[in-house]
């Protein structure tokens, strides 16, 4: 006799034909039917043959029955036991000890000289991550690569990712950069793709193409799925994209995101704390799937990236990401550029599919 547990990370989210079963610590998934991933909530610290005897009702053959179990035991989704076993069950619950977590700030031949005030107004909030995107515009000299080694210097970052045209010194940003801090460097119009990585360990991603700024965001991808604890608790409260991220866009306005219309205030005259006080720049922070068409019924919700700058119907804050080309109705992926539905949103934002 054994007793069958699910193991508390292992999660399951319902979607409209399927669920996915993830493991927030592993990062493995498996996609069920909504049938099996009921039962093994259901079941999970009962005795395993009446979990089987449920599946074979549901008309699983006794084989299949037990190759199942045996995936889910050798992926670590659940314990066979001769004991049952009392597991304390998983915390939905999301906090962080930061007000502002992320920040974009994007450096363009439009506000490069604003970048005194770009650094003083970053300065006034605590914020962990920081993504600095220089624009194709900008060249990569000695006096740019001071003022990223300013923002880095900040004691409160821990975290810096670089976004930057291509140049043949790229090799000194350890040097330059407190290395503790670097954790990657895009460099595009390299006139190669591969992956290298630096002396203090950071990633240097190489792209042909010239990314095309700030348009390339809200891009949906299983590529870009997070089966993180953290990244899905913050789902199910909060927009996974925006929550606790500000910005500040090519003109040197504060956005919750530098592809979104609306800005709250220019460096020059108001600082980030003073805009993290603004209670219409946080609402955009409480946006989850489970308000959002379509999305509400997707198995991968709480893994997913959930883009409010690029809308299917732009006047609807809570409609599905323009960028998205997943149907949960039909559990198939189209490419959402070609997508007939799309074409009138995406000649709405101007955006050039041809470099997505």
């Amino acid at each position: 006799m054994s007793y069958f547990h699910l193991l508390p990370s292992g999660v399951i989210t319902e979607g409209y034909r399927r669920s996915l079963l993830h493991d927030t610590q592993t990062g493995n998934s498996r996609l069920l039917s909504r049938e099996i991933a009921a039962a093994l909530t259901l079941f999970s610290g009962r005795k395993t043959a009446a979990l089987c005897a449920h599946l074979s009702q549901l008309g699983m053959p006794d084989n299949d029955v037990t190759a199942l179990l045996d995936v889910l035991c050798a992926e670590g989704f659940i314990l066979l036991s001769p004991v049952r076993i009392s597991f304390q069950p998983l915390s939905n619950d999301f906090d962080m000890p930061f007000i502002v977590s992320n920040a974009i700030i994007d450096i363009a031949s439009t506000n490069r000289h604003l970048l005194p005030q770009m650094l003083h107004s970053f300065r006034s909030v605590t914020c962990p991550y920081l993504q600095l995107r220089v624009y194709a515009d900008v060249t990569p000299d000695e006096d740019l690569l001071q003022w990223i080694t300013a923002f880095a210097a900040i004691d409160t970052v821990n975290t810096i990712e670089l976004m930057m045209p291509f140049f043949e010194s790229y090799h000194l940003l350890p040097e330059q950069v407190k290395p503790a801090a670097l954790a990657g460097l895009v460099l595009y119009g390299a006139g190669r793709n591969e992956m290298q990585v630096l002396s203090n360990r950071a990633q240097v991603l190489f792209m042909t193409d010239v990314l095309d700024l700030p348009g390339c965001c809200g891009v949906v991808d299983m590529e870009y799925f997070n089966f993180r604890l953290q990244h899905y608790t913050e789902a199910q409260h909060h927009n996974s994209c925006l929550n606790r991220k500000i910005s500040i866009d090519p003109y040197g306005n504060i956005k919750n995101c530098p592809s979104m219309a609306v800005d709250y205030g220019n460096v020059c005259d108001v600082s980030l704390a003073a805009v993290l006080e603004q209670p219409a720049f946080r609402k955009a922070w409480r946006i989850t799937k489970d308000q959002v068409s379509e999305c509400r019924n997707c198995e991968f919700r709480y893994v997913c990236t959930d883009c409010r700058a690029y809308l299917e119907v732009p006047d609807d804050i809570n409609s599905k990401p323009l960028k998205c080309g997943y149907d949960p109705y039909t559990c198939t992926w189209e490419e959402w550029s070609t997508h007939p539905a799309k074409q009138q949103a995406i000649t709405y934002y101007g955006i050039n599919v041809a470099k997505e």
